[in-house]
């Protein structure tokens, strides 16, 4: 695998790590501050309420954390877009290597069918 794609890979997965990373950072403090203001209970009445009471909050932060994660995708993809999606400046750059630009992005938008 050449170095250029590898290197790619690398960037992808750490980007994706720091998204999800801060998604769940996100959904532990709605989660405790829905505990904490009152707007979740939880039951511990009885044995089995406190036996259940983890799994309730485990599933509090699930769906806290799907609420979530549009939000962190539109932050992944927003700067993206608004930075050309990637293409490279033209400056300093050779003859050949902008026209393998170009070609690169006529190959990008080929009409649906």
């Amino acid at each position: 695998m050449p170095q250029a794609t590898l290197d790619a890979w690398i960037s992808l997965y750490a980007a994706v790590g720091l998204l999800v990373a801060m998604c769940a950072t996100i959904a532990v403090i709605k989660t405790v501050h829905d505990y904490r203001s009152g707007s979740r209970t939880l039951a511990t009445t009885s044995v089995m309420d406190k036996v259940l009471a983890a799994p309730r909050v485990w599933v509090r932060w699930q769906f806290n954390y799907l609420l979530g994660a549009p939000a962190i995708l539109m932050i992944g993809i927003h700067p993206r877009k608004a930075a050309g999606a990637g293409y490279p400046s033209a400056e300093g750059r050779g003859a050949s290597q902008l026209s393998c630009i170009k070609s690169e992005r006529r190959w990008s938008r080929s009409p649906s069918r």
